[in-house]
């Protein structure tokens, strides 16, 4: 039997390691879980670009690093509001990685 890895920053969500699921993504489910919101409520915002996050098929998986920044936000933080400053300095950091290529 394999032992269980606690997620940092997670308090209601434990999982087995494997090669899928120990990068820098989470599980929908997993997301929610974390998070404590429904999962279509996650889909809905990966699929209209809201929330950082990737397809892999007919499969999303959401940014890590976003989910547990946002467990770790200050309390009465907004998700959407949080969502959206991310994504917007996520974007500012490849147009400056761009710029600084050229």
């Amino acid at each position: 039997m394999q032992s269980t890895e606690r997620l940092q920053g997670a308090k209601d969500i434990e999982r087995t390691p494997c090669a899928c699921s120990t990068g820098p993504f989470l599980l929908v489910s997993e997301a929610a879980t974390v998070l404590k919101v429904s999962k279509s409520y996650l889909y809905g915002g990966l699929r209209e670009g809201r929330f950082p996050g990737v397809q892999f098929g007919d499969s999303y998986r959401m940014r890590s690093d976003f989910v547990f920044g946002f467990v770790n936000a200050p309390s009465g933080t907004r998700f959407e509001d949080y969502a959206a400053h991310w994504i917007a300095q996520a974007q500012e950091g490849v147009a400056q990685a761009t710029k600084d290529a050229a």
